[in-house]
């Protein structure tokens, strides 16, 4: 029988408990939002509207040669599969995740594909978004609205398109977001969505006054989408690095 002395028996138990302190402190928080694999059929029945103090959007007419619902298969590109923000100092970075990431989808998206993450501080609703086009061409945008209307805004957001982990990462400078919202720790970040689907053919983003609010349209038709009921505090640790 081997026998430990006491000093080091007591050296040892600190070295234990020093590793697991180590391996809890590693083990950050992630996938504050999550969606089943195999559920992101292609849908072209709708636009995104963003109304102000209005009804949901009516149905649009998809155009021809489009399914008119939800059908077909899943599209592993448009499959949401977990979703995450973070933020700090600043930027704020959205994460989203799919079954299997690619820039096209000829037979699903044949016009580009969406990928975006909304969340509401501070009374406004920012939109985080990466879009292609038929080409495979990545741009990251994004928009906001406020109760006194929105805006459409580009410069300066940053991404990345990770085909290796297969997620779409979309940054934005908090300084962006100043007109909106201040940006600080312990804001709270609610409402959670992510969303993906194809590119609708058609104009450009427009604005369109409705009933003193202001109404964009998109032209996007979400195939599938991941939401939560929890809540990101502003410079909270996760597994987002912001403006990675």
């Amino acid at each position: 029988m081997k026998f430990v002395r006491p000093a080091l028996a007591v050296a040892l138990a600190a070295s234990a408990l020093l590793s697991v302190n180590v391996a809890d402190a590693a083990a950050k928080p992630c996938k504050l939002m999550t969606d089943a694999a195999g559920d992101a059929p292609i849908t072209n029945t709708r636009d995104a509207l963003f109304p102000i103090n209005e009804p949901p959007a009516p149905v649009v007419q998809a155009p021809p040669g489009w399914p008119t619902a939800n059908v077909g298969p899943s599209t592993d590109a448009l499959d949401i599969t977990s979703a995450d923000i973070a933020s700090d100092k600043k930027w704020v970075t959205a994460v989203i995740r799919v079954k299997k990431l690619a820039a096209t989808a000829p037979a699903a998206a044949p016009s580009g594909i969406q990928w975006e993450l909304s969340f509401t501080a501070n009374g406004a609703t920012i939109t985080l978004t990466a879009v292609t086009d038929p080409t495979g061409a990545v741009r990251y945008q994004g928009s906001y609205k406020g109760l006194a209307g929105g805006s459409l805004y580009a410069g300066g957001i940053i991404g990345a398109f990770d085909l290796k982990k297969s997620e779409v990462r979309i940054s934005a400078p908090v300084s962006l977001l100043d007109a909106q919202v201040r940006v600080k720790p312990g804001l709270k970040f609610t409402n959670l969505t992510a969303e993906a689907g194809p590119i609708l053919t058609g104009p450009e983003p427009s604005k369109k006054v409705a009933k003193g609010g202001v109404l964009f349209t998109l032209n996007f038709a979400a195939a599938d989408s991941a939401s939560t009921k929890k809540t990101y505090s502003g410079s909270s640790v996760n597994c987002v690095v912001p403006g990675k």
